[in-house]
């Protein structure tokens, strides 16, 4: 179990945290230019939890029509004031644990990162669902979440399998083995996994990196 839908809401909506995490974001991240690399010209990205905006300006200043998803209006207004200048580039309020809403196949690429760790199983093997029906045949998923190896794991009041309440923030870590099941599961093939190490928000952390296509 993660947090109530009630609880989950008053969190992200709270003008002080999407603050907190404007003020503690590291600009683009190297995972966004690592995936732009990867990116044919002129595709079509979906970030869902864009956050601040950062990661989705950057793939919008290269070229791409981007879409950034984000649950807290807070954040959403941020972002779309910040990156007001660029007409390739569009934030919108949504909840990614509902459908999109977006259209079948209307995708060339989706990213997420550090924003599918907060689910329980059923609901974050939904979201890998309506992924991979947004997404075109051929196009590919980027996602990076807090690894079982991550400093925070196992702290605080564990609610389910490798998911603890800390200090009331739930997260579920990704460990290689259920990412690969998830990537495979919801049809997605070419799945590529990395586990390594960075520091998120100021500390240290350990990370699973997953990429895979549509076939």
């Amino acid at each position: 179990m993660t947090q109530g839908n009630d609880e989950r809401i008053g969190y992200w909506n709270d003008p002080a945290v999407a603050a907190d995490l404007k003020a503690a974001s590291p600009g683009v991240s190297e995972f966004a230019r690592e995936v732009e690399a990867r990116l044919p010209r002129h595709c079509r990205v979906l970030e869902l939890g864009c956050g601040p905006g950062d990661d989705a300006s950057y793939f919008a200043e290269q070229g791409h029509l981007v879409l950034g998803l984000d649950f807290s209006e807070p954040l959403i207004a941020m972002a779309a004031q910040r990156f007001a200048d660029q007409p390739e580039l569009e934030f919108r309020r949504a909840d990614i644990t509902q459908p999109l809403h977006i259209g079948a196949e209307s995708c060339d690429a989706v990213y997420a990162r550090l924003s599918l760790q907060y689910f329980d199983f059923t609901t974050t093997e939904r979201i890998f669902g309506e992924v991979f029906w947004v997404l075109r045949p051929a196009g590919s998923f980027y996602f990076l979440c807090r690894s079982t190896s991550d400093p925070f794991y196992g702290k605080g009041t564990e609610v389910a399998a490798d998911t603890y309440d800390y200090e009331g923030s739930v997260r579920h870590f990704f460990s290689r083995d259920y990412s690969l099941d998830l990537m495979e599961d919801a049809g997605f093939t070419d799945v590529e996994i990395r586990m390594g190490t960075d520091r998120f928000y100021g500390r240290p952390s350990a990370y699973v990196l997953c990429s895979g296509r549509k076939p």
